[in-house]
């Protein structure tokens, strides 16, 4: 743990192995596992972090209407046990501590931090602490002196330094010579609209083809894309995986055919400040012990300071609701701060989701961990803007 402003670093080391540790948290999981659900994907593979599958296993339990709290907040627990308080005393984040970058290993990399359980406090990590991710001490670092060194970074944001794109209806060609079937996105197009008018009482990019997207990346500052994602590529074993789903046109090439991959979004050079990737498992790739490899760290290597990013196959509605908030959020900050905090906006707009009240069944209607806790911010959390 290394805390700002201090010239001594103190590392916290728990045995798991312990008997005494390892009693508590094994009884846990075991009765965990009991009841796992299958969900679409199986453990210990590819995107198999018990937590995550978990949360994506409780779509169905969510839209049939049954309760399925009880169970997801026995896993979320299980894990802020394992990762927050592993010795069952002391906490590893104390109450002081406001912003908290986590640097995962390997499957770590999965875990929706913002939904771990405070079972003691009755809380939800998010609730005390504003968290962000990073693949190394040295990524952040190296992010950190780029946006300095950017030359528009600290620039008031002006419409057109925007590219906020939300598709119903993705109409790419065929993915490795096969058709692949998505579903419509209403939401996905009203989440586009919403934030354009939340933003500069403007209009969303009409304009929907991979060629026409690409040819505006390298101007925008803030890049927000709603549509379909997809993890896989064409090989099991692609060095980057991960893909958007956008619309194709006529010209022949895969630069056309309506497929942004992370390949493609590394080999840009970007001055984002930010890309929102509102899809489905965007923050997924191949697992090294580097971090992932996949859409979020390909928008990181092209140029881009930070990536918000999904850890599963998010919800349609709940995550329009969300990225409204994100961004109305940061309108507020520029207007009365001066500044971008990425990762406090984040935190706000999963709280205002998960507590949101519908006005007309009076009901909490995004509370389940789900629909409000699969983004994560990757990468630098904030921009200091000039005075104007």
């Amino acid at each position: 743990m290394v805390r700002p402003n201090q010239e001594k670093v103190n590392f916290k080391q728990v045995d798991l192995q312990d008997p005494k540790v390892s009693k508590s948290l094994k009884e846990s999981f075991t009765k965990i596992k009991q009841n796992f659900p299958q969900g679409d994907r199986p453990i210990n593979i590819l995107g198999g972090s018990l937590p995550r599958t978990y949360l994506r296993g409780t779509k169905k339990d969510i839209n049939s209407g049954q309760q399925t709290s009880q169970k997801t907040i026995e896993v979320l627990a299980a894990y802020y046990q394992l990762l927050i308080k592993p010795d069952g005393k002391e906490k590893i984040l104390s109450n002081e501590d406001k912003k908290v970058i986590f640097i995962p290993q390997g499957t770590l990399f999965e875990i929706p931090f913002a939904a771990l359980y405070d079972n003691q406090a009755k809380q939800y990590l998010i609730e005390k602490h504003t968290i962000l991710t990073s693949p190394s001490v040295q990524a952040l670092d190296m992010l950190h002196k780029r946006q300095q060194k950017g030359k528009l970074n600290n620039k008031v944001l002006q419409n057109k330094d925007w590219l906020i794109l939300g598709i119903e209806e993705a109409k790419p060609k065929k993915l490795c010579s096969q058709n692949v079937q998505l579903n419509k996105l209403p939401g996905a197009k009203q989440e586009a609209k919403d934030i354009a008018s939340v933003l500069f009482q403007g209009e969303a990019m009409e304009e929907k083809t991979e060629a026409a997207v690409r040819q505006k990346m390298p101007q925008a500052r803030m890049i927000h894309l709603a549509t379909h994602g997809l993890l896989n590529n064409c090989e099991e074993d692609a060095e980057v995986p991960g893909a958007i789903a956008l619309d194709g046109s006529g010209e022949e090439g895969e630069n056309n055919d309506g497929w942004l991959t992370a390949s493609e979004i590394s080999q840009m050079k970007l001055q984002a400040e930010l890309i929102v990737l509102s899809a489905c498992d965007t923050a997924l790739g191949r697992l090294t012990g580097d971090g992932v490899i996949g859409l979020s760290r390909s928008a990181l290597a092209a140029g881009s300071s930070s990536a918000i990013v999904s850890l599963w196959k998010v919800e349609d509605y709940s995550t329009a609701f969300l990225m409204k908030e994100f961004y109305t959020q940061l309108k507020e900050q520029q207007s009365k701060l001066g500044k971008l905090d990425k990762a406090e906006a984040l935190r706000q707009a999963m709280l205002k989701t998960k507590n949101y009240v519908d006005k007309n069944t009076k009901k909490k209607i995004y509370s389940e961990p789900y629909q409000w806790s699969a983004f994560t911010l990757v990468g630098e959390p904030t921009t200091q803007l000039e005075k104007r």
